[in-house]
């Protein structure tokens, strides 16, 4: 008689907790001060892959590290500093999405993971498009981006820029505070895009009739709209 199949392990529990505010490190281009502007609003560190080598590089270590693990340098260093170390075999998902999957928490900032590789950003920008449910906001080394899945008010500085891109066909329902008008408008990432707009200065509104919105603004906007992520209205 030929033995059974060992049952599939028990999926293992996720770090962090809903409540926690969580900087997740990649692999790709980072700076010092943008890692040290995340790292002030949302504490907790965790690494993708060989973003834990980046860290180190900053005399950080990491809560744990999560991925494939085929970027990771000597694995001995993070162990005897007491880091987990969580290999996810599985090759369908990126390490960035393998972290969203294995860190639980109420506010995602993610550095690392936009500059270099097109097709990294691209992989990133999916992920948090993917995850209309969780806070995730990504910053590369001139601006942050995340997915609108409720309103987005804030309060900018004439002419800051902001980019609305689509990821899937969204109609914006509301637009106010902008230089060109952006309401009533029909946007597909294959048709109408809002790249460049520029606020007129004082507070700005913007809502879609669905989450496919992706908003981009500069750096400086990083503390309030970490804050309207975190917000228990969001």
């Amino acid at each position: 008689m030929s033995a059974q199949p060992s049952p599939p392990a028990p999926p293992l529990p996720p770090f962090a907790d809903q409540d926690a505010r969580v900087t997740l490190v990649g692999g790709g281009d980072l700076a010092e001060p943008v890692l040290r502007a995340a790292e002030e609003l949302a504490p907790r560190l965790f690494a993708a892959d060989g973003g834990a080598d980046r860290l180190r590089a900053f005399g950080r270590m990491p809560e744990a590290i999560i991925g494939d693990l085929d970027s990771l340098g000597a694995q001995e260093a993070y162990r005897s500093a007491g880091v987990e170390i969580r290999a996810v075999a599985e090759q369908d998902s990126t390490d960035f999405e393998k972290c969203l999957t294995h860190v639980a928490a109420r506010l995602v900032i993610g550095v690392g993971f936009t500059g270099g590789r097109v097709d990294h950003l691209l992989s990133a920008l999916s992920a948090i498009a993917a995850r209309p449910e969780r806070r995730i906001l990504l910053l590369g080394p001139e601006d942050l981006c995340f997915l609108a899945a409720g309103p987005v008010m804030l309060d900018l500085p004439p002419q800051t820029r902001v980019s609305l891109w689509p990821v899937a066909p969204t109609r914006v329902t509301r637009c106010e505070g902008l230089v060109w008008n952006a309401e009533g408008m029909e946007m597909a990432p294959d048709g109408r895009i809002g790249t460049s707009n520029a606020a007129l200065g004082g507070p700005v509104t913007l809502a879609f009739d669905r989450p496919g919105m992706l908003v981009f603004l500069p750096l400086s906007a990083l503390g309030q709209t970490a804050c309207m992520l975190n917000s228990a209205n969001w």
